[in-house]
């Protein structure tokens, strides 16, 4: 188990392929005082989850299981207060965690349409559609639908529209090749909607 002692830490969801760490879908940060590796301290599991230093100035104090095994057989009041705390850390970080990674309907296809649990968007496919569109994992997608885009030179071109809090993305296929575009907020000058 770890605590950190100076700067910020990145808790990421691991994955069971080969995927590079750094890569996957962030869950939370960590600053001075939070611990993480609790579960693999209490059960001796693998970890579920990938913890990254943001930054050259992060310090962390690692908490080995034989030394506080020790300290907590020496003080029963000590050891009940430690598993009280660690059982609520553990259940605080549960809640969190089952928010943010859960296949929740974040995104109904068009807001008009009924929901329909077929037409949901797993964690999975919204984690990839983020890192091809460059959104960042912090930011909540309001809406996904299909649509039609019309260019500048005055051509549609039919794909999904991907609303974020600060940009859309459009995907769509054009002779078979997957096409991406980002549009930010801040550029945009005119949305119209017929």
């Amino acid at each position: 188990m770890y605590k950190v002692v100076r700067g910020q830490v990145r808790v990421e969801k691991g994955n069971e392929t080969a995927q590079e760490v750094g890569q996957g879908a962030v869950l939370n940060s960590l600053g001075p005082g939070q611990t993480f590796g609790e579960m693999s301290f209490l059960d001796g599991s693998l970890p579920c989850a990938n913890c990254i230093a943001e930054g050259d100035d992060v310090q962390v104090m690692k908490l080995s299981k034989q030394g506080m095994q020790a300290l907590l057989q020496q003080d029963s009041k000590l050891c009940t207060a430690f598993y009280k705390q660690m059982a609520i850390t553990v259940s605080q970080r549960l809640q969190k965690v089952s928010k943010t990674t859960a296949d929740i309907r974040e995104a109904p296809r068009g807001l008009a349409q009924q929901e329909n649990p077929a037409s949901s968007l797993s964690a999975k496919k919204l984690l990839k559609i983020r890192r091809r569109l460059g959104i960042p994992d912090t930011e909540h997608m309001a809406c996904m639908t299909q649509c039609t885009m019309i260019t500048p030179a005055k051509r549609k071109s039919h794909g999904t529209l991907y609303v974020f809090e600060t940009a859309v993305g459009f995907v769509a296929k054009v002779f078979g090749l997957r096409q991406l575009e980002v549009v930010a907020y801040s550029t945009a000058s005119e949305v119209r909607r017929d």
